[in-house]
């Protein structure tokens, strides 16, 4: 498989109302978007990465905007998305997504994981699950503004677990 982006690798580029499912790779099992790349109305589903981000690996300015990412896994961090170093997401849905390691300190953000930044807008985290903040994991950053977080499970924060720096605004976090 891929080392970035399993099914679509974008820098600098945009997809619009696109499906991408059943791809693998070590970073973005679905998609590797960076650098502006941007996913809009996008379906990224029932994809795997070996390391972080199972659906989308998003990073250092990269955008998704009213996308939906169901249904994907990450073996260490990001079942959903990880979303480094300033990464956005726009009104997008993530839903039925794990993120679990057999590693010591087990994997993170079965919706999402922020590393270094990252901010989501409007965005609905649902029944995810992973082995440390199974809706989302920050690492030193992120900020949810008018988010749901609902239904999630994780052994360490089941709705969101932070290390450093998170703030949330004007966010429902429930079960």
């Amino acid at each position: 498989s891929a080392q970035f982006g399993g099914g679509v690798g974008s820098f600098d580029g945009t997809l619009n109302h696109c499906a991408i499912s059943d791809n693998s790779a070590q970073f973005g099992g679905g998609v590797f978007c960076t650098d502006g790349g941007i996913l809009d109305h996008c379906t990224v589903s029932s994809n795997s990465a070996y390391e972080n981000g199972g659906g989308v690996y998003c990073g250092s300015g990269g955008i998704l905007d009213h996308c939906t990412i169901t249904s994907n896994s990450a073996e260490y961090n990001g079942g959903g998305v990880y979303c480094d170093e300033g990464g956005i997401l726009n009104h997008c849905t993530l839903s039925g997504n794990s993120a679990f390691s057999p590693m010591v300190y087990g994997g993170g953000g079965g919706g999402v994981y922020c590393d270094e930044g990252g901010t989501l807008n409007h965005c609905a985290i649902l029944k995810n699950s992973a082995d440390r903040g199974g809706g989302m994991r920050c690492f030193n950053g992120g900020i949810l503004n008018s988010c749901t977080v609902v239904g999630n499970s994780g052994d360490n924060g089941s709705g969101v677990s932070c290390y450093k720096n998170m703030m949330h605004n004007n966010c429902i976090v429930w079960g």
